[in-house]
């Protein structure tokens, strides 16, 4: 008899799971495009990816979500009723098209978004460069990164200026992957200020922006200029001294660390000799070089990037 319970208990729960896992069994989600109700679709770009956090809002109901990772988005919105929708994301263009919701307030409805140009990473170095003769090179490296979500080729339609004390000077554009180019600058102060002796002090903490144009509304990217690091001193060899190999390069440093440190050794426009390292103030030099006159500079770069060079002379014989 006890049997008999236990089987028809068993035989219930059965029937129950059944008729719960059925094609027009309730769920639990109200937006179940299947069971319940809901508009509901999938925002992709035009090269079938999803884009993530894409925000679709209906109108009037004035009510908006987030679409997830996968592009997906469901809204409750009352059957029988006429809707706009419109998908926003940062780096595409907006998309609105009128529905009309079903009686049943089931409907499914995709988005396909075009992308836009945007700009990111802007970034502002200084470089200073004391020459053996007493002059000095003094300038700017800067650079950002393009990205288009519809393709690389897309950035062709664009130029990318840099904005320096009122004047716009163009990039050098180079592929990073296949949506996105990295732009740069180098900028000598000799050209941002016509070769004034106190452009130095000028150009720190001047404001730089980075512009798209056409700029698609996207306001320019902002960034200041940082102070210029201090030189190496006392550099020895120097002026023509005689190197004896192997042989040692020695100066002084602004920054006894923190910094990482590059050493070249040039005879014209050939580098023969170079070692990087850190928080040195000398190094032996056991490279074999002919007997000729070479110059040798001794470079420091933070950990911001910015750099500070030395130059001097010295023969072998």
């Amino acid at each position: 008899m006890k049997n008999t319970k236990y089987f028809i208990v068993l035989s219930i729960f059965g029937l129950l799971a059944v008729l719960g896992c059925g094609p027009d069994a309730k769920r639990d989600n109200p937006l179940d495009p299947v069971n319940g109700r809901g508009v509901w679709g999938t925002v992709r770009n035009s090269k079938a990816s999803a884009v993530p956090g894409a925000v679709v809002t209906a109108r009037p109901a004035n009510i908006n979500i987030v679409c997830d990772a996968q592009g997906a988005y469901s809204l409750d919105l009352t059957g029988g009723e006429r809707y706009v929708l419109t998908v926003s994301h940062p780096q595409y263009r907006d998309a609105s098209d009128t529905i009309d919701v079903p009686a049943d307030g089931k409907l499914e409805k995709d988005f396909i978004l075009a992308g836009k140009p945007y700009l990111s990473l802007p970034k502002v170095n200084t470089y200073k460069v004391a020459h053996e003769n007493g002059t000095f090179d003094r300038g700017l490296k800067l650079e950002c990164l393009g990205t288009h979500p519809d393709g690389v080729s897309e950035l062709a339609a664009y130029n990318i200026y840099v904005m320096v004390n009122n004047h716009n000077y163009p990039a050098t554009a180079s592929q990073v992957d296949s949506i996105s180019k990295s732009y740069t600058w180098d900028l000598s102060l000799a050209v941002i200020y016509v070769a004034t002796p106190d452009s130095e002090t000028w150009i720190i903490g001047e404001p730089v922006s980075f512009t798209l144009e056409p700029n698609e509304d996207l306001a320019p990217l902002q960034a200041t200029v940082p102070l210029f690091s201090s030189i190496p001193t006392n550099l020895i060899p120097n002026n023509g001294a005689v190197l004896t190999l192997p042989g040692t390069l020695s100066w002084n440093n602004a920054v006894a660390s923190g910094v990482d440190i590059t050493v070249e050794i040039w005879q014209g426009t050939q580098l023969k000799w170079s070692l990087a390292t850190a928080s040195v103030s000398s190094v032996n030099c056991t490279a074999t070089l002919d007997p000729g006159n070479y110059s040798w500079l001794v470079r420091t770069t933070d950990s911001d990037g910015n750099t500070a060079a030395s130059e001097a002379t010295f023969i072998i014989p």
